[in-house]
């Protein structure tokens, strides 16, 4: 008989787990709402492909170091994709082409 144990991303293996409105705190000064907390670790931003990797425990959501460094640069690099797109479209209005 085969038991499938889920397994936690390598990325929480490698810290310690803390909640993750504790460690934005400590990034920020100020916590987080649990809506917030809870988009950017269940549902996601950017249509959802974009997450915090996160484990639901005891009504809450844990998460490491490591793991929110790499959520800020994700979303980093797509808030400057994003940017880079915009001055691209103004770049091809100002050419006439849009």
């Amino acid at each position: 008989m085969s038991t499938l144990t889920p397994q936690l991303p390598d990325i929480l293996q490698t810290g310690k787990l803390e909640p993750y409105a504790d460690i934005v705190h400590r990034r920020t000064g100020k916590f987080p709402s649990h809506t917030s907390a809870w988009r950017h670790c269940k549902k996601g931003l950017r249509g959802g492909t974009l997450k915090c990797a996160a484990v639901f425990h005891n009504g809450t959501w844990m998460t490491t170091e490591a793991a929110f460094d790499q959520f800020l640069m994700r979303q980093t690099e797509a808030a400057q994709n994003a940017s880079r797109s915009q001055d691209d479209d103004a770049a091809l209005k100002k050419a006439g082409l849009m």
